[in-house]
């Protein structure tokens, strides 16, 4: 009835707002949190030496939570963020430059404990940040050709490689709503998105869970459909659409059907060479 639809739009209306308000806090403690980064130097992160990586790619050290001042934070909010203390940040801008958030990518020797026990050595922060959209750039401000990666290491190593702006998009998902986002913002450039290549999967059947190429439907150990698709190269041909383009990366040797192994441009960097890219 009319009344049960006024409070259905209502709520809709107020959950909007909510989330815009989240939205904005994280953004302004991201921001704050970014201007108290400093700057690092080459080779200082134990990732940019693990990866391979020349320079920076304008990404700074988190120093700690002194002077900090975050609007509405907690005590237990500067602790878990204290927890991040060392590790390599890279903000989320949209075409302005505002930033919406921030990835932290872990040192392996200052963050074993937590590395080991979360399983990951990137996580985003602060909680409720926006990603859909917003992008890191490598390099000058694009004009003419301008190179779309998924993550840091990778988008790093395809700057090194070629010389022309990258933009680090953070996920597969996230490299359609990236890709226009640049459009609006650099009308004139063109995009070349640079994917991973997810060739290599688990299948999602729980008695048979073993990694098996998604190019075919069905598992090549249990036979049955593995659920699962390339996630890199399909989002990426969906972000390139009608007047970009799109490649992933081939390798001189085949890869192990056994385990994850190598999928990315800064992978085929480590293995291989910087010329290979």
């Amino acid at each position: 009835d009319v009344c049960s639809s006024d409070l259905y739009a209502e709520g809709k209306k107020r959950e909007a707002a909510e989330r815009l308000a989240e939205i904005e806090r994280a953004a302004q403690w991201a921001a704050a949190v970014w201007k108290k980064c400093r700057d690092l130097q080459p080779g200082e992160h134990d990732y940019l030496v693990r990866k391979k990586l020349v320079g920076t790619g304008g990404a700074r050290i988190f120093e700690g939570n002194d002077g900090l001042d975050l609007a509405g934070a907690e005590k237990d909010d500067y602790t878990y963020l204290g927890r991040f203390r060392g590790a390599l940040v890279i903000p989320m801008r949209n075409g302005t430059g505002k930033i919406f958030g921030l990835q932290f990518i872990l040192d392996r020797k200052l963050h074993h404990d937590r590395i080991r026990r979360t399983e990951r050595d990137k996580e985003y922060w602060p909680a409720g940040l926006s990603k859909d959209g917003h992008f890191h750039l490598i390099g000058s401000s694009p004009a003419g050709v301008c190179l779309v990666a998924e993550g840091f290491a990778t988008a790093l190593s395809l700057h090194m490689a070629s010389g022309k702006p990258v933009v680090v998009a953070f996920d597969a998902g996230n490299l359609p709503k990236v890709a226009a986002a640049l459009r609006k913002t650099y009308r004139k450039t063109k995009l070349l998105i640079c994917a991973d290549d997810d060739w290599l999967q688990k299948c999602a059947e729980v008695e048979c869970k073993k990694y098996t190429p998604v190019a075919d439907t069905n598992c090549a150990h249990c036979g049955k459909p593995h659920r699962k698709s390339n996630a890199g190269r399909q989002r990426a041909q969906e972000a390139a659409g009608d007047d970009g383009a799109w490649l992933y990366p081939r390798f001189r040797d085949d890869r192990p059907v056994d385990r994850k192994g190598p999928t990315d441009f800064n992978d085929l960097h480590c293995l291989e060479d910087i010329d290979a890219v």
